[in-house]
C-alpha cells in the first residue's frame, strides 16, 4: 500500500481460506420393511459437516421433498438423502434401499395320527421351512412350541404356525384321526 500524498509504503499479508469441505451425507444402512410393521424409519444423524445442516429426502412415495433429519417410509425402493452444509453451501447426497420382506414360502409337515382311540400318541414334525429368515417360532394352536417335533397329541385339529425373524408367517391345518377303537371278536 502506498500513501500517495507522502510516498510512504508497507506491505502485509493475508491468508484467505475458502471453507469448501463437502457435508458426509448418510441415508443410514439398508432396511428390511418387516412382515409385522407397516412402516421403518430413515435417520440422517449420522451425517456430518462443519455448519448447521439442512436435510432433503426423496423417493418413492414422497410428494416432492421432505426436509426432516428422520423419515418414516411404507414403501420399499431406493431413498436418496440430500444434505447442504449452509455454512459454505456444499452439498454431498447418501442413498439407502428399502426391501420388503420375503415371508416364508412353504413347509414340510409330516404327521401321524393316534395308534388307537383314546391314545395320546399323534406327532407333528415341521421338517423343514422354506423362505423366510430364521430363527422361526412354531406354535400349535396359538401357543409356542420349543422344537419341531410335537408329541403327545390326541385326535383332533391343529393350526401349525411359523413366524421368521421378520414376523412373517405361514399357517397349515393338520387333522389327526382317531385311531382305532378295539374290536371285541366272538
Amino acid at each position: 500500500v502506498t500513501d500517495t500524498i507522502n510516498q510512504c509504503s508497507n506491505t502485509d499479508f493475508a491468508d484467505v481460506t475458502e471453507n469448501v469441505e463437502t457435508p458426509d451425507a448418510y441415508a443410514g444402512d439398508d432396511m428390511v420393511l418387516p412382515c409385522n410393521d407397516t412402516i421403518v424409519s430413515l435417520d440422517a444423524s449420522g451425517s456430518l459437516g462443519t455448519g448447521e445442516l439442512a436435510f432433503a429426502w426423496s423417493g418413492p412415495g414422497i410428494n416432492g421433498v421432505d426436509s426432516a433429519m428422520t423419515l418414516d417410509v411404507t414403501t420399499d425402493g431406493i431413498y436418496a438423502l440430500q444434505v447442504v452444509d449452509l455454512k459454505n453451501g456444499c452439498m454431498d447426497i447418501d442413498t439407502v434401499e428399502v426391501t420388503r420382506a420375503q415371508g416364508i414360502d412353504a413347509a414340510i409337515v409330516e404327521f401321524e395320527s393316534p395308534v388307537c382311540f383314546g391314545d395320546m400318541n399323534g406327532v407333528i414334525l415341521i421338517d423343514e421351512i422354506f423362505g423366510g429368515i430364521p430363527p422361526y417360532d412354531i406354535s400349535l394352536n396359538g401357543q409356542l412350541v420349543e422344537n419341531n417335533l410335537i408329541d403327545n397329541l390326541g385326535a383332533g385339529t391343529y393350526e401349525v404356525q411359523l413366524v421368521d425373524s421378520e414376523g412373517c408367517d405361514w399357517s397349515a391345518v393338520v387333522e389327526l384321526d382317531e385311531g382305532d377303537a378295539p374290536t371285541v371278536t366272538p
